[in-house]
């Protein structure tokens, strides 16, 4: 007997009270199950033809119809953002708080501060009523910083900032109800300089940040200016740059120039699997050689307490 047509004993579920001979069936009364197995027995050529030609049919009283529940709600108020690089606010201070007040913006995310460290009174300045305003100036040098200017409705804290010798951060969680909270990134990276000779490639230290938040539980929000020519296929430092974000599961939303040379520097970047930003931002106004770049986020915003005094005349 050949190889292919040695039998071999393994358990075979018979049907019926057909008898059977040292633990088989006879041939000529084989149940459905054993049948089945016969062609893989005596016949291997055929096994996976028969496996594709049974057809299973699943018991529907035995399915449980699950309702996905959405991870974001039917969003009535979505919360308003406006990235900027300001270029010094020092001398924009009125123009900038107009700016704001117009458009009632929730949350600024600002780069290019130049602030430093003494200048409480401009920080005074820009705290509009019902606002705070918070800043992480440059160290060591002129020039640079990042800001943060939200309606005090909002429940911000500070998580983290830092700097290096291709880019300064700036981190914040904005707190919601449910589990829409946000992890804001605002981001400025200096462009190659005679006075900042740092090459693109150390701005490879940016990566190795975002892999220690990208699983962070809170939706991811990065927001800043890369000084990077994402618009052009023709720029390898941008090619590679778009390539590590996508291979860290990011996608960035830009898609319009915002400088004056048209090029796309200011970017918005959040999870592939985030639905956070309700449509693409948008291109506003220029305030220095770059423009705001606008948008809503799939998020309510918080309800305002009014609280009512009464007084007594004496």
């Amino acid at each position: 007997m050949s190889p292919i047509h040695k039998r071999t004993h393994i358990p075979v579920i018979i049907s019926g009270n057909s008898a059977t001979r040292n633990g088989y069936q006879s041939r000529r009364k084989l149940s459905p199950v054993r049948s089945c197995l016969k062609s893989f027995l005596w016949n291997p050529a055929v096994a996976s033809q028969s496996v594709n030609n049974t057809k299973t049919r699943p018991s529907r009283p035995n399915l449980i119809s699950i309702q996905r529940k959405p991870i974001f709600k039917e969003v009535k108020h979505p919360l308003s953002f406006c990235l900027v690089n300001i270029r010094s606010i020092r001398n924009k201070i009125a123009d900038f708080t107009d700016y704001v007040c117009n458009n009632k913006f929730d949350f600024i995310a600002v780069t290019e501060t130049w602030l430093k460290s003494i200048d409480d009174s401009l920080r005074a300045q820009l705290c509009l009523p019902g606002y705070k305003f918070y800043d992480r100036p440059r160290e060591g040098k002129g020039g640079g910083g990042t800001a943060l200017l939200h309606r005090d409705s909002l429940n911000i804290t500070k998580s983290n900032c830092g700097q290096t010798e291709s880019f300064e951060f700036s981190e914040w969680i904005i707190k919601s109800t449910g589990s829409c909270n946000i992890r804001l990134i605002i981001l400025y990276k200096p462009p190659y300089l005679d006075d900042h000779r740092v090459p693109v490639s150390a701005f490879l230290k940016f990566f190795c940040y975002m892999e220690s938040i990208v699983l962070s539980k809170e939706h991811l929000l990065n927001a800043g200016d890369f000084n990077l020519h994402v618009d052009m296929a023709s720029d390898i430092d941008a090619r590679k740059f778009l390539d590590l974000i996508n291979s860290l599961g990011l996608q960035q939303h830009v898609d319009k120039p915002t400088h004056i040379h048209l090029h796309t520097l200011d970017l918005i970047i959040t999870r592939k699997t985030s639905t956070i930003i309700q449509s693409v931002p948008r291109v506003h106004r220029h305030f220095s050689d770059h423009a705001c770049v606008i948008g809503h986020l799939r998020i309510d915003k918080p309800s305002v307490k009014i609280r009512l005094g009464y007084i007594q005349e004496v």
